[in-house]
């Protein structure tokens, strides 16, 4: 476990307080010994993942409820880990809650506004939300093998010197034009957060998030510097419950469990949208095609969120490289493989005789006149179910062998070709042959004749479960479709 739990005694940090009401998190066990997920052609269950990522604590949290807690080694329900990037996430929110507060005006706001000392610099005319998105178009290197990249430099840095080095960065893009990962600029939002505010981080995010959410046990946050700020963009050392706990407080939208809200009205769902120069980032977010979402750490480190199936899964590990592709991708298959898990325990979560997360089987006993097809999505064939429900017809993905998610087809035959990757949403409502489902999260599709299309939009607002035509005539203008999937074999 080496320094993993032990910033606070190799380095210099800011302690923050455990909240005084505890918030619960009740256990509601499920069973997942009979749980798989395939890697390059191999089924591996909950103990592998655990041993293939060096896992030293998982958390599954279902609707408030721990439907899973393991621990490995010496790691505990106690033991404080250090997050590493997901302390972005952190910064994300605390923008947000700076501007309810209204010490920020908006995430439009030019960071010189809040730090003067940077004026006449490359990061003239950068707003927040270009730092945010990654996008502030001024020279960066996070290499974390070479000792001479920015990363590795500015460890030895302290406040002003951090904030003057940063100046001395040439612009290599216009701003919002160029996304290029970027610790030390999260440092730079952290600097405006606390300028803004008029106090450390830690205190903030303390008196904000930690004492009322309830986030049971103390936390610390690395300085750049003895009594200096924090790092921002690194290193909040937490326990694994609350981890789980912030991912709780963001599916609640920032709004206290006694209804008060402390982010701004739709920061999480702004936060959580593709950015223009990245689709796979929001504001110091990672987003996934299911409309979840994540903070991520190096060396394994996560939270993950789903706001449809109201999950959070929280992790703490000892990868042995801080970033890791194949550890990444085996990562990505659990998570899949507990969604899929679940999912036949979603309360009223399906459509006539479907169900989401019923087996296939099941599917075809409930539903006499279910025919088998297959979904083309990018050249790779998946399995689905063609069903009739009442007079509509259903689509139903298959994904290890249970229904992975529904769509209902509008009734009735269109002729449309209008549909293809990047056809603005504005287009489609206006086409007459066009016809919507009502489908899970951003999910959408039209009925050709007797075969059928189903089709994924981007650029849609966070959060809404099904959309009919008069509502995505109202969309953002840059709404479009993202991907096409070709229904065969109707």
């Amino acid at each position: 476990m080496a320094g993993f739990p032990r910033y606070d005694r190799i380095f210099p940090t800011r302690v923050i307080p455990a909240g005084t009401d505890p918030s619960p998190l009740p256990p509601d066990p499920i069973d997942f010994s009979g749980l798989r997920y395939e890697v390059d052609g191999r089924a591996l269950d909950l103990a592998a993942f655990m041993e293939r990522n060096e896992v030293a604590g998982l958390l599954i949290a279902r609707s408030g409820a721990v439907l899973l807690e393991e621990h490995g080694g010496e790691h505990t329900a106690d033991t404080r880990w250090v997050s590493y990037s997901i302390a972005k996430s952190v910064v994300s929110l605390l923008v947000g809650a700076a501007i309810r507060d209204g010490h920020i005006g908006s995430a439009d706001d030019p960071v010189t506004e809040y730090l003067p000392l940077l004026e006449g610099s490359a990061y003239d005319g950068v707003t927040i939300r270009d730092v945010l998105r990654m996008s502030s178009g001024v020279a960066w290197n996070e290499d974390y093998s070479d000792p001479e990249s920015d990363v590795s430099r500015e460890i030895d840095f302290g406040a002003l010197e951090r904030l003057r080095f940063l100046g001395g960065k040439p612009r290599v893009a216009e701003p919002g034009t160029r996304f290029n990962y970027s610790t030390g600029e999260i440092f730079l939002t952290g600097s405006v957060v606390a300028a803004a505010v008029g106090e450390d981080l830690s205190s903030y995010l303390h008196r904000k998030i930690w004492e009322p959410f309830g986030m049971e046990a103390e936390a610390n946050w690395m300085l750049v510097e003895p009594e200096g700020p924090e790092y921002a963009g690194c290193c909040i050392s937490a326990t694994l419950r609350d981890y789980a706990r912030l991912g709780l407080f963001v599916l609640a939208d920032g709004v206290l469990p006694n209804g008060a809200r402390v982010l701004a009205p739709g920061w999480i769902e702004e936060s959580t949208s593709p950015s223009p120069t990245n689709p796979d980032y929001g504001y110091l977010w990672w987003l996934h095609d299911d409309g979840s979402f994540s903070a991520r750490g190096i060396f394994g480190q996560l939270i993950h969120i789903d706001p449809v199936l109201d999950l959070v899964i929280a992790m703490h590990a000892t990868w042995p490289e801080p970033t890791d592709p194949e550890r990444s991708a085996d990562r990505d298959a659990f998570i899949r493989a507990v969604k899929a898990w679940i999912r036949p325990e979603i309360t009223g979560a399906g459509v006539g005789c479907l169900r989401m997360g019923a087996p296939s089987g099941a599917v075809r006993d409930a539903c006499p006149a279910a025919r088998d097809t297959t979904i083309l999505l990018e050249g790779t064939a998946q399995e689905a179910l063609l069903v009739d429900v009442g007079g509509s017809g259903a689509l139903a993905e298959i994904v290890d062998d249970r229904v992975w998610r529904i769509s209902v087809l509008d009734a009735g035959p269109t002729t449309s070709d209008a549909l293809g990757v990047g056809t603005p949403l504005a287009r489609l409502a206006e086409d007459p042959g066009i016809r919507v489902l009502a489908g899970e999260g951003r999910y959408f599709a039209v009925v050709p004749e007797h075969c059928g299309l189903s089709f994924e939009l981007e650029g849609l607002p966070f959060g809404r479960p099904s959309w009919t035509l008069e509502q995505i005539r109202s969309a953002p203008e840059g709404a479009r479709v993202s991907r096409v999937l070709i229904v065969e074999g109707c």
